[in-house]
């Protein structure tokens, strides 16, 4: 036999399988694989082997065809020949597709066991053996003798399709054609291949093109490049999303705590609270340089304060975990909350100044701020965590509810989750262990370091720290007030301090912890003055020009995407215009669909607008003075005769 199929060292199954070298070489020993003996490398004694993919598990055979469709490495090694001409794994996914070439290769893998399988038995019974191995395997003896020749014959290549060179064209549709059908498919309505087809049949008596199937219009529109395709159909924010190209950051530049990266994520899981259920709100801090989740807290829904309280938890010292400190900048979403006064200060009124106690939890901090471009979600990496975090945690608890309605379980019992479900304290428990086991697991962009080992072997951006005490003043909601002569008036209660006396009339900062809500902490001129008491509660550093650079390269591959939907000519007026063409042949509506003329408006209209101004108006008017005019003298008359009878006393 001149060919054989793919050879593998036994290093390669070993990688594959996921075992040692040694037990695959044990196996070889046993007689479990079809080898190939080789000569050894210079300097070394011994035999080397080389194992018949055809020969492994179907399983490893899969896992095998999948990492080399991956690895550039291995899809550029030739590995079959045909024709005179040899072709790497890289050629023929290109020729096949990667699924298809997965698919042909099983295949051929299988049918090349068969083969090997047979010409091992004897003499005595083949016939009958052939026989029973084609009924287990579905094929005929006459295939399996085809086969056989083919593979004696082209090895490996003779059972699998005959790659073509022009593989990917039409050989039936002519250019203006394909520029028609992929025109008409790239319109905003997003017509079905149906559609396609039936314009297609009308277009081409017009243009005498080849009347084809239905099949080659479809196998056309699969032609098509994805990016057209989100564009064309989606318009340019489904093309910024998921085809426009996207630059890649060196995080390894970044010093530990440089930026925080934060988001709030909804738990897909219902839970009991105040007699009804709920999904909570998880708040977190991701370090972009170690990919470590350094903060986080729980609560009812995102909002300034719990960002915040988030914050002050990756600042402060853990136990058994080397996470504190404060970021250099942190790198935010667009949302409201994070735009909040809390963590960036300001006031309501432009009366007040903006003094010392205003200025914001990040500016007091000095911590820099950035926010993420709106519309473009994937800038920040934490997303990505929040949807691990999802499938890896959130389904496999009770009260799992899904990321949307359509991916709710059908077996949800809300009734039973208000009773048996849990609690926010419970769920905070889990996501804390979640955190845990997440920041001490290797990662393979940190060449599977762990987050928290990176974290602990690299440079801070900062060494200052604050302490808890004025850490948690600063995370006290702040707000402007006026102070009384019966004290301050907040949430409609009285706060007072003997320490407000003399202070009538002036404006003060206050500080107070919603939970907390028994005593404000009371700011004059940038200081604490005192703390009054409620009587009645005593009880990612990227350059300013490599981001232009990569606006410009995004920009120019939107352009390229429009112009080459452009070119296939094929308006959207012209391509409503052909479908509308089959209900009527009124020019008018015609053109309207086209986009070329508006509605006419008609002389004829049935509603006449009236005011004071026109002639009908000013006859209305003296005909309602009129009827006004005598509808009071009949009640004045209707009056005297009244009086008139009526004896006063």
């Amino acid at each position: 036999m001149g060919f054989m199929s793919i050879m593998l060292a036994i290093k390669d199954v070993a990688d594959v399988w996921g075992v040692s070298e040694r037990a695959i070489q044990l196996r070889v020993k046993n007689g479990d694989f079809r080898v190939k003996e080789v000569q050894g490398k210079v300097g070394r004694s011994g035999k080397s082997y080389l194992i018949d993919i055809t020969s492994l598990p179907s399983e490893i055979q899969k896992r095998y065809i999948e990492s080399t469709c991956k690895g550039n490495e291995q899809r550029e090694k030739p590995v079959i020949e045909a024709g005179g001409k040899t072709y790497s794994l890289g050629e023929l996914a290109e020729i096949y597709g990667e699924e298809k070439l997965k698919e042909y290769l099983l295949e051929a893998f299988k049918k090349i066991d068969i083969i090997e399988r047979i010409k091992a038995l004897g003499h005595g019974s083949k016939g009958k053996e052939i026989e029973r191995i084609c009924q287990e395997h579905g094929y005929s003896a006459r295939s399996m003798q085809r086969w056989t020749k083919d593979y004696e014959e082209k090895g490996l290549m003779g059972l699998l399709r005959q790659p073509r060179e022009d593989r990917g064209q039409s050989i039936k549709l002519c250019e203006d054609a394909i520029s028609f059908i992929r025109g008409f498919y790239l319109q905003g309505f997003e017509p079905k291949g149906s559609h396609v087809y039936k314009q297609y049949l009308k277009k081409a008596k017009q243009e005498g093109w080849e009347i084809v199937s239905d099949d080659t219009i479809y196998r056309e529109i699969y032609r098509i490049p994805e990016d057209q395709k989100n564009m064309g159909r989606g318009g340019v924010k489904a093309y910024n999303a998921l085809s426009m190209p996207k630059v890649t950051r060196n995080l390894n530049s970044l010093k530990i705590n440089e930026i925080w990266v934060g988001d709030g994520h909804t738990i897909a899981v219902l839970s009991p609270h105040n007699n009804s259920i709920r999904r909570f709100t998880l708040i977190a801090w991701m370090d972009m340089r170690s990919r470590a989740m350094v903060g986080w807290c729980i609560g009812k829904h995102s909002s300034g304060y719990i960002i915040g309280l988030a914050l002050r938890h990756g600042i402060l010292p853990k136990d058994d975990s080397p996470i504190c400190g404060l970021p250099g900048t942190v790198y935010m979403d667009n949302g409201k909350d994070y735009k909040s006064k809390h963590l960036h200060g300001g006031t309501k009124s432009k009366m007040f100044d903006f003094s010392l106690e205003q200025e914001g939890l990040l500016k007091q901090l000095q911590i820099e701020k950035i926010f993420a471009t709106v519309e473009y979600p994937w800038a920040k990496p934490i997303e990505r965590q929040f949807q691990t975090f999802s499938s890896d945690m959130s389904r496999f608890l009770v009260g799992f509810c899904g990321e949307s309605i359509d991916r709710r379980p059908y077996n949800l019992d809300e009734k039973e989750i208000l009773v048996s479900g849990l609690s926010i304290e419970q769920l905070a428990e889990i996501i804390e262990g979640y955190m845990r086991v997440y920041n001490n697991s290797p990662h393979k962009g940190l060449g599977n370091k762990t987050p928290l080992e990176v974290y602990a072997s690299c440079e801070k951006i900062r060494a200052d720290m604050p302490r808890e005490e004025e850490l948690d003043i600063l995370m006290l909601k702040s707000e402007k007030v006026s102070i009384t002569p019966s004290g301050i008036r907040k949430f409609n209660v009285l706060y007072w301090d003997d320490a407000l006396i003399h202070h009538d009339g002036e404006k003060a900062t206050v500080r107070y912890d919603p939970n907390r809500l028994g005593e404000l902490y009371v700011y004059l001129n940038g200081t604490l003055h005192c703390i009054a008491t409620n009587k009645e509660l005593l009880e990612m550093n990227g350059t300013e020009e490599k981001v232009k650079e990569w606006r410009k390269k995004q920009a120019r591959a939107r352009k390229e995407t429009r112009e080459a939907i452009n070119a296939y000519g094929v308006s959207e007026g012209e391509a409503r215009r052909m479908v509308v063409e089959d209900y009527t042949d009124d020019e008018e509506i015609l053109d309207i669909v086209c986009g070329r003329t508006s509605a006419k408006k008609s002389s004829n209209s049935k509603v006449v607008r009236l005011n004071k101004a026109t002639h009908e108006g000013r006859k209305l008017n003296d005909t309602k003075g009129k009827e006004e005019a005598s509808c009071n003298d009949y009640f004045a008359k209707l009056g005297e005769e009244y009086f008139k009878t009526k004896k006063i006393k």
